[in-house]
């Protein structure tokens, strides 16, 4: 699970792998309004979401989601589109076989 201020109204959103449901759960104001905003976004058929990580991944100023799909060895993508949405999910694989449990990341290359 992931805390974080998509709308920068400095209010806590929350971002859920929900594994064995095929989705990911993102709840806009979690903290500020028990009825939430929530919507689901569809990461695969047996997906096996256990993992996400947010980063704005193309520098494009808005928040990405990044989930694993460890039934099939891909990432997911979701980008960030503005107005507290997301794209449908983009695969990437990481390989036949893998199987990723968890995402996680970090400037391995040191270049920002």
């Amino acid at each position: 699970m992931v805390v974080i201020d998509f709308n920068n109204n400095n209010q806590s959103d929350v971002v859920i792998p929900n594994y064995g449901t095929n989705n990911v759960l993102v709840l806009i104001d979690y903290s500020y309004k028990q009825s939430a905003r929530q919507t689901d976004y569809f990461i695969g058929t047996d997906a096996v979401v256990s993992s996400a990580v947010v980063y704005d991944f193309n520098n494009d100023g808005r928040l990405d989601i990044v989930v694993n799909r460890f039934n099939d060895g891909n990432i997911v993508i979701l980008i960030g589109l503005g107005n507290e949405n997301f794209s449908d999910g983009t695969a990437y694989s990481i390989g036949a076989g893998s199987g990723p449990q968890y995402v996680c990341i970090g400037d391995l290359n040191n270049d920002n």
